[in-house]
């Protein structure tokens, strides 16, 4: 089955999304330290979910890409006053999109519904407010159409709010929230009955007076119960002997007559009727407020959008970002001119520079085969680029100062080794399960990373893995590629592909100690990137910074060195072998 010819997002399979840490580190698995991370401004809590959805589904349309750069451009460089007063009142929102869900499955408090429909009134007051400059200064057709759109769809809002006792709504007494209850007519009863009954009970107050002989007459309530004839124990002898006693102290007791006991249930019965009323009718008005769902969704969404494209111009501007030229074309054409790793220079601060480099790619030069020291930087470039190219695709700007990069139908990355324990697969079978995934879906327009292919395996197989792997996505998919290797062999394919095939290396300083043979080399790393082949992974220096014991380090360097001795003598032999072959020929 192949996708739909109208999806417009790219493909990023969840192995691209956790090896370049898209939405979540790789460290604690939070957010912190991820793109979402460096990304997120946004104001509200559904223009984050917004965000997170368009940042781990990339646009593959180049229409509404640009759409994208184009309103973030105008945000940033626009003098008008109109994404400041809209940017003011995404600030405090509510959680709309969470409330509106609740008011569709009828499971809104009121308290909630009045935060809906206030925010929903104060948008479109502050909307309507600025409508002349969002006809007259507004440039970008889109951002027009949602600020022109956002009042005309919450034109009912008014209705609503003119029904709602705000205070009664806040307190959750559902009873007291309406101030039209004759749209409501069982509530309206019970009202009514509750009405006669406290009315009788009041009247009532007469006859007590003539029994108690006193001038004038209120009830008592003590501990929540109403209506209690409150008497002296002095005037004890006055009580008909059919009033029931209620309490008591040292003073007073407290009564209430056959007539009072049989009101007062009228009114609970009635306050019990009531409730189920306005719980019913507050279901109806829920209902009737659902009916415009989707409009108010709507609503919702445009919001979200204009929070986004907020929080990606904030990123933009604070972080010197530049807008990427996107290219839709065959023959595409990668260039970043002075890149940047937006998470770790993050990381790092200003205090620390983060060192910028190139890429220059094009449908011939298509490949890229990274090599280099160990901590040299390699990981952490080929990331930068894959980030880059995914910035480019969610419509934001990039850290670079120009990027040139084409419309990438999916980004395909494998990094690092992990095992897979719940599913009884070592890191080697991930690692391959994994490159079959690539092989098979990536086409020409796609982009594909692979960090140290066949590490998890021998030399001899890891080398042979990783060379016909390379081999096969220059020869059959032909698709922009960059491949981090520390394997000799692999490099040799640059000979066969020269027009396909470009090496670089990570920059280093070695500096070797030339008083003391006994000692290991130093390695200072540059972390730019240079043409041509590195020397050495020099692994046996990076274990020095980490730490390895020295006795240890000088045995490993004997061996290296024996080794790298056997690997000449091997080679020289197979030339010699060549050229008396050749004589003899």
């Amino acid at each position: 089955m192949k996708p739909l010819e109208t999806e417009k997002s790219m493909i990023l399979s969840a192995t691209s999304l956790k090896g370049l840490e898209i939405l979540r580190n790789n460290s604690t698995f939070s957010e912190h330290r991820s793109l979402f991370w460096i990304l997120n401004k946004t104001l509200t809590k559904f223009g984050e979910r917004l965000l997170k959805f368009w940042i781990a589904k990339p646009l593959k349309d180049l229409n509404q890409i640009e759409e994208r750069l184009n309103i973030l451009t105008e945000i940033m460089y626009s003098d008008t006053i109109v994404f400041k007063v809209v940017e003011k009142s995404l600030t405090k929102l509510p959680d709309l999109e969470r409330i509106l869900s609740c008011v569709f499955h009828h499971k809104c408090s009121c308290s909630d519904f009045i935060n809906l429909l206030q925010a929903f009134a104060k948008i479109r007051s502050d909307l309507l407010s600025i409508s002349d400059k969002v006809s007259s200064e507004i440039l970008v057709p889109r951002t027009k159409i949602i600020l022109t759109e956002l009042p005309e769809l919450l034109d009912d809002i008014d209705r609503f709010i003119s029904n709602i006792d705000i205070e009664a709504a806040r307190t959750g007494d559902k009873t007291k929230v309406f101030h039209n209850i004759s749209m409501y007519p069982a509530m309206k009863k019970c009202l009514d009955e509750i009405g006669a009954a406290e009315k009788q009970l009041n009247d009532f107050r007469v006859d007590i007076c003539k029994v108690l002989k006193l001038i004038n007459f209120r009830y008592a309530t003590v501990a929540g119960q109403k209506y209690l004839i409150e008497v002296p124990n002095s005037n004890l002898r006055l009580i008909p002997t059919d009033w029931l006693k209620i309490s008591s102290t040292k003073q007073v007791s407290r009564f209430r007559s056959p007539q009072i006991i049989k009101l007062c249930n009228q009114i609970d019965q009635q306050k019990e009727l009531l409730i189920g009323h306005a719980a019913d009718a507050w279901s109806a008005f829920l209902n009737d407020f659902a009916t415009y769902f989707y409009k108010h969704k709507r609503v919702i969404l445009y919001l979200a959008e204009l929070d986004c494209y907020f929080s990606l111009s904030k990123v933009a501007k604070e972080a010197n970002y530049c807008r990427p030229h996107i290219i839709d074309s065959v023959e595409p054409i990668f260039n970043i001119h002075q890149g940047w790793h937006p998470i770790i220079t993050k990381i790092m601060g200003e205090e620390n520079q983060f060192v910028a480099n190139n890429l220059d790619m094009n449908i011939q030069n298509r490949c890229l085969i990274v090599t280099g020291p160990n901590m040299g930087g390699k990981s952490t470039y080929v990331r930068q680029i894959a980030l880059i190219a995914i910035m480019a695709h969610i419509g934001s700007y990039v850290p670079a100062e120009s990027a040139t990069i084409p419309l990438f139908d999916a980004i395909y990355v494998r990094m690092g080794s992990d095992d897979a324990l719940a599913q009884s697969k070592s890191a080697f079978m991930v690692e391959m399960s994994e490159t079959s995934e690539i092989l098979s879906n990536a086409t020409s327009r796609s982009l594909v990373i692979l960090d140290e292919l066949g590490r998890g395996t021998s030399t001899n197989d890891g080398t042979a893995i990783a060379y016909a792997t390379l081999e096969y996505i220059l020869s059959e998919i032909k698709c922009c590629t960059l491949f981090v290797t520390h394997y000799p062999p692999v490099v040799e394919l640059e000979k066969h592909y020269p027009e396909n095939v470009s090496i670089v290396h990570m920059g280093y300083i070695l500096k070797d100690n030339e008083d003391d043979l006994n000692d290991i080399e130093t390695v200072t790393f540059l972390y730019n990137v240079v043409s041509g082949v590195s020397k050495k992974s020099y692994g046996i220096n990076v274990a020095a910074l980490a730490g390895i014991p020295k006795d240890v380090l000088l045995e490993a360097q004997k061996i290296s060195q024996l080794t790298e001795f056997r690997s000449i003598i091997k080679r020289n032999i197979k030339s010699l072998m060549q050229k008396f072959a050749s004589l003899s020929c």
